[in-house]
């Protein structure tokens, strides 16, 4: 199976996921939580532009689904400490929880375990998870361009950057490159 084709399938239990989630804590809570949410921002793009390259950001997943491999011995704090420990510039937590077993309290544990910028790197496809996302502790997250169409797009970056939250934008051609141009204010590019 393609990568894409592969996150595909995560998005779409994501969408389904997402549509439980507003339920039980709707937009309408959830953005009256992130408006009394207080928490000083690690910049990550400051982080990079600092010091020689290269940089170093370290991953937080209990499972790897393309080896199909689970971590028993899995214990994201103790991983953030170690990362930190060895000089990583910020540390990506997956909470994606189908395929990667991940949970947000991974990615809030670690915001409070670390002082290093923290990254959401899910399958960000709606600004509710903006919002979570501020509210667990990441700086920033990762959106990826070829899994969602231009207005999409549009709509996640302006309100990442009104709740103050950094964006990696994964590419995975030059067509999406183009998709993004407008959007370089506060992003920064990873290409797969």
């Amino acid at each position: 199976m393609k990568l894409l084709d592969f996150y595909r399938d995560c998005v779409q239990l994501v969408r389904h996921d997402l549509v439980k989630q507003k339920m039980l804590l709707p937009p309408d809570t959830i953005a009256g939580l992130c408006s009394q949410h207080h928490r000083q921002h690690r910049s990550l793009a400051e982080k990079l532009s600092t010091g020689d390259a290269p940089h170093r950001i370290f991953a937080i997943q209990k499972a790897y689904p393309r080896t199909g491999t689970v971590r028993t011995d899995f214990d994201a704090l103790a991983l953030a400490k170690s990362y930190e420990a060895q000089k990583a510039d910020a540390v990506a937590v997956v909470t994606e929880k189908h395929y990667y077993c991940g949970e947000p309290s991974m990615l809030t544990g670690v915001a409070h375990m670390v002082n290093l910028p923290i990254i959401r790197w899910d399958f960000i496809v709606d600004s509710y998870q903006l919002m979570q996302s501020k509210l667990w502790g990441a700086d920033a997250v990762r959106i990826i361009v070829p899994l969602l169409d231009q207005v999409e797009l549009a709509e996640l970056y302006t309100n990442a950057l009104s709740l103050g939250l950094e964006i990696i934008w994964e590419i995975h051609s030059a067509a999406d490159a183009e998709r993004i141009v407008d959007f370089k204010q506060s992003s920064i590019v990873y290409i797969e």
